[in-house]
């Protein structure tokens, strides 16, 4: 089965990298453990893994391979799905800065005089977007008139292309980069995102911030602040590239009760 992987790769063409990395994975690990696809290997397979989000993972993989397979008529059974054991992933609070942390950790970010990790920073906390689509930005997804970046399908996780748009401070510092920048072609940002996470890291301990922040923490941040400022459900989900407004309520739910709680404060009479 595994022989037919690399055309099930060209099929997908267009799904995210990290996504394609994630199928490839999961398929490979597989059939080094089972020599046939069938429900109750899945099962057992899926229940190898640690993680919800890694069972989840798993069990997707498999199975869009698997039925694959069968429209291609590389096998004679397709999957029955009411076989495979559900995977309940449950959504952990987001955590976030708050305002007078954000400030804080962006004073020791300007301080450092880095450019690159100013422009990158600043960009993440203003748009919310993931690390994973920040380092593959090349310069044909920017435009600077407008104020907004271009996430293509291709780079995106859930495969939704989309606009972000960034304010004038986040302008400022990514000109200043730009300018200093010696390789003006390719990518935007020469930088991986280990070096940008470490980077976050370090400050935040510098700040006494009793927090495990990360790149994503940055993203969280931002839909969270948005939503306390009243920016729409609809507006941040959009933002944020969800396929769907669920995703979004389901993350920042602490958000949501918070403003139901303020809603129910509310005389009307």
């Amino acid at each position: 089965m595994l022989k037919h992987l690399n055309s099930y790769i060209d099929f997908i063409d267009g799904v995210p990298l990290n996504t394609i990395k994630s199928y490839k994975r999961f398929i490979n690990k597989y059939f080094n453990n089972f020599n046939y696809l069938s429900e109750e290997n899945i099962n057992l397979f899926i229940n190898n893994e640690k993680s919800a989000s890694s069972k989840n993972s798993a069990k997707v993989s498999i199975s869009n391979y698997w039925n694959w397979l069968f429209n291609q008529e590389y096998i004679e059974k397709n999957i029955n799905k009411n076989k495979i054991k559900k995977v309940n992933v449950i959504m952990k609070e987001a955590e976030f800065l708050e305002p007078d942390e954000i400030k804080l950790f962006m004073e020791k970010i300007f301080s450092s005089k880095m450019k690159v990790y100013i422009a990158a920073i600043t960009m993440l906390l203003n748009t919310g977007v993931r690390i994973s689509e920040l380092i593959t930005l090349e310069n044909k997804d920017l435009n600077l008139d407008e104020k907004y970046i271009r996430i293509q399908a291709k780079n995106s996780k859930n495969g939704i292309p989309r606009k972000c748009f960034f304010n004038d401070d986040t302008k400022k510092y990514l000109i200043e980069y730009l300018d200093s920048k010696e390789n003006k072609s390719g990518k935007i940002f020469d930088i991986c995102s280990s070096s940008i996470a470490k980077k976050i890291t370090k400050i935040i301990k510098k700040c006494n911030i009793d927090k495990n922040v990360t790149p994503h923490t940055l993203r969280h941040t931002f839909a969270t602040l948005s939503i306390k400022n009243k920016t729409s459900l609809f507006v941040v989900s959009k933002s944020l590239g969800h396929k769907n407004l669920a995703t979004t309520s389901n993350i920042y739910v602490h958000v949501i009760d918070d403003d139901l709680k303020e809603n129910g404060n509310i005389s009307y009479y």
